[in-house]
């Protein structure tokens, strides 16, 4: 189970550390893996819905670009194509499906790394993090170099 960091240590970012922890970095690619089936699966309702060829509803719903463009794509073709008890109950599962994305891409977007100080560990900083912290470093070495 994911634990926070409560101190720092020295991490590695590089790209290749993921090598170095195989059985925890296999995780990442479960959910990543993951995630590509449920689109899937997802594109196979629109298959059913648009009564075509599964490729092409799959196809079609991965050409969307961005959650906000599926939504509206699948609740129209829910409006046209369910009962109304179901389309609430398809709008609740999308709604849990926005809620996993989020985690996701808590993952699959994160920067990941290890420490000797954490051999059985890999740390997840999200991008946003370290751009800050490595922006927050950049404007205090500035100002301790500005003349007074």
């Amino acid at each position: 189970m994911p634990q926070p960091l409560r101190q720092w240590v020295p991490t590695d970012f590089s790209n290749e550390v993921l090598t170095n922890r195989p059985d925890l970095a296999v995780g990442i690619a479960r959910v990543s893996a993951a995630w590509t089936y449920l689109e899937t699966e997802i594109g196979l309702l629109v298959a059913i819905a648009l009564d075509t060829e599964a490729r092409v509803g799959v196809a079609m719903y991965l050409a969307l670009t961005g959650s906000a463009a599926q939504d509206r794509v699948l609740a129209a073709m829910v409006q046209l194509k369910l009962t109304e008890p179901m389309q609430v109950e398809f709008l609740d599962f999308l709604s849990e499906i926005r809620t996993r994305a989020s985690e996701r891409n808590n993952i699959v977007h994160a920067l990941w790394g290890v420490s000797d100080k954490l051999p059985d560990a890999l740390i997840n900083c999200p991008p946003d993090n370290l751009i800050r912290d490595v922006t927050n470093e950049y404007v205090l070495n500035l100002a301790l170099n500005v003349p007074s």
